[in-house]
């Protein structure tokens, strides 16, 4: 559980480097679930445009971890300041 503000910190700061501030981890969890969609499509039809969409589907997946660790740090750090 964290002490101080940096994890907070550090999830706007993340949320800022992707200009994502209206999103959430569940909205990219939406997106790559269209990625994934995308990647059985192609898989089967353009060698190239799968991996194109596959590496798009791996930073959305990194992103949507990322950010569903520090929602949860952020949501356990706000409980605990209100015990």
């Amino acid at each position: 559980m964290p002490n101080d503000s940096s994890d907070t910190t550090n999830y706007t700061l993340l949320r800022k480097s992707y200009d994502i501030q209206k999103f959430d981890s569940i909205l990219i969890l939406r997106l790559i679930s269209e990625l994934e969609g995308i990647c059985r499509f192609l898989d089967h039809i353009d060698k190239e445009d799968f991996e194109i969409v596959s590496n798009l589907r791996s930073k959305y997946y990194k992103m949507y971890f990322r950010l569903s660790k520090l929602e949860k740090e952020e949501k356990n750090a706000n409980l605990s300041r209100h015990e």
